[in-house]
């Protein structure tokens, strides 16, 4: 695997974080929801809705060779995972799984017993297989998704 890094988001990093979460909204998630889904998501990925939610929440970035291939966003105070995304063409190479690595080891440092999430129903399999229970079905806005919840055995 290539040598990845996975780093504190900054505010320079934005406009590539917004142009990978459109680029897997468009390819990855309009596989599996429908169009004017994609279309009204599509809408609220922008450099102003980041810039707003990096004050309340932490955003890390995951570079290979100073390139940003992927990047989440967690609250450590909530205990929520927010979202893991991993440009299309770096997705099923484990690099997502390194960055929830990398996560899940802030959340035990921070004491916390357990990781929460809503999945988009494209990721959920992914979830599952990091060890998440599926709580069933919930909307954020228009898009369905399946509320998730590990226990970090303390």
């Amino acid at each position: 695997m290539d040598n990845i890094q996975i780093s504190k988001g900054q505010k320079d990093d934005i406009n590539t974080i917004v142009e990978i979460h459109k680029r897997c909204v468009e390819q990855t998630n309009s596989k599996v929801y429908d169009k004017k889904v994609i279309a009204n998501w599509l809408k609220e990925i922008n450099h102003e809705n980041v810039l707003s939610q990096f004050e309340n929440s932490t955003w890390v970035v995951a570079k290979i060779d100073e390139a940003i291939i992927g990047f989440a966003q967690y609250g450590l105070d909530d205990g929520v995972l927010y979202q893991i995304q991993v440009g299309p063409a770096y997705q099923g190479k484990g690099y997502g799984k390194l960055i929830y690595k990398y996560i899940e080891k802030q959340f035990v440092e921070a004491g916390k017993s357990k990781i929460s999430l809503n999945a988009t129903l494209n990721a959920k399999a992914f979830y599952t297989n990091l060890g998440f229970k599926d709580l069933g079905n919930t909307y954020f806005g228009n898009i369905e998704m399946t509320k998730m919840e590990k226990q970090l055995g303390f």
